[in-house]
């Protein structure tokens, strides 16, 4: 067996509303979604791919907008490489759907059924299916491919040892699936290349992430598998990362500690600044922004989790709600606990010190 190059990428969310981003910045982010299909046309072109392969959830509805279909179809016009489909739980086929109406270039096969079918190619068997409703029952069970001369390759949706309604699929069924390689979606993270038996699986995670719980690079697949084993780069696609930046405070100085976590940064991410410890006086979001806006962050958010500083001699009304304050600290089991003590000890102290409330910073 000569070595198939494999190039693999899942869980577009083509069409996300990027609800926590400003209405512009989501409409940026939906352009660079857009985006992804020709990137992975080019980057299959320049490293000489064999094929592409795409388990599902491109778009985050089965009915995309216009030019999320256009781009998908256009990237791949053209394109000399078969690529393959398997629609997943937020795409997926269905008489009028989408997928069902649209206008694929040739060399694109769609999978269409609820059930495992095969396609054959010169360099390998590709066996796939497609969610047909937003759930899907297993789809592994008793496939036991025969082995040959070609590599038997699986392209799928599913959940790995998840629950019940998203195709689920165990490792042993993989194991004895008679696969040599599966490349699944719907997990968005990267899994590594993994092996049960002697089926190799890799889930390539998501292209681009969509919110504060889908941080740092995020990309595709490149899969090589040959006599003598798999091999998988993972090449990062995204123009821009989610990235969450702890920044404990020093000094009581929470605006120099800012600063200086926001000149660490990329331009053109989109951070969130958890500032920790103690600070005299809270950093606030105007300022944040001022510091994003100069290094270029496409779009900057504080949570403020510092407390006041616990100076507690005397036996003023201040210094016993400190006292007060830190025991409760002490003994607080989670961060949204101490977050929460800490915002009402902020709002305690401005109402005795005749101070401006607090600003709301623990977006």
């Amino acid at each position: 067996m000569s070595a198939l190059k494999m190039l693999i990428s899942a869980d577009w969310h083509l069409d996300a509303p990027f609800e926590a981003l400003s209405p512009a910045l989501a409409r940026e982010m939906r352009e660079d979604l857009r985006e992804i299909p020709r990137r992975l046309a080019d980057l299959a072109r320049e490293r000489g791919a064999d094929m592409l392969l795409l388990p599902g959830d491109l778009f985050d509805a089965a009915r995309p907008y216009l030019e999320s279909a256009r781009a998908l179809a256009d990237a791949f016009d053209g394109l000399d490489i078969p690529v393959f489909i398997a629609p997943g739980n937020h795409d997926f086929f269905a008489p009028g759907s989408s997928w069902d109406r649209a206008r694929l270039p040739a060399g694109v096969h769609l999978f269409c059924k609820n059930e495992l079918t095969c396609v054959h190619t010169e360099v390998a068997d590709v066996y796939g299916a497609a969610f047909t409703e937003p759930r899907s029952r297993g789809l592994l069970q008793n496939l036991t491919a025969p082995r040959g001369g070609k590599p038997n390759i699986l392209v799928l949706h599913a959940d790995l040892g998840g629950g019940e309604s998203y195709g689920p699929i165990a490792e042993s069924e993989l194991a004895k699936s008679g696969m040599d390689f599966a490349a699944l979606g719907h997990i968005h993270r990267l899994s590594g290349l993994r092996r049960a038996g002697d089926t190799w699986w890799c889930y390539p995670g998501c292209p681009m992430g969509r919110g504060f719980d889908e941080c740092g690079a995020r990309g595709a697949a490149l899969v090589t598998l040959g006599t003598e084993g798999c091999e998988m780069e993972f090449i990062e696609l995204a123009p821009r990362r989610y990235e969450i930046v702890q920044v404990p405070v020093t000094g009581l100085d929470a605006f120099a500690a800012l600063s200086a976590a926001v000149a660490e940064t990329r331009p053109g991410d989109i951070c969130r600044f958890v500032l920790t410890g103690e600070s005299d006086r809270p950093a606030t979001a105007r300022e944040l922004k001022a510091l994003a806006d100069e290094h270029g962050l496409a779009a900057a958010f504080l949570q403020d989790r510092t407390t006041p500083p616990m100076a507690k001699e005397g036996g003023t009304l201040r210094n016993e709600l400190l006292r007060l304050a830190e025991t409760r600290l002490a003994g607080a089991e989670t961060d949204t606990a101490r977050a929460e003590i800490a915002d009402a000890l902020r709002w305690a102290l401005a109402a005795i010190d005749n101070a401006e409330a607090p600003e709301e910073v623990r977006r």
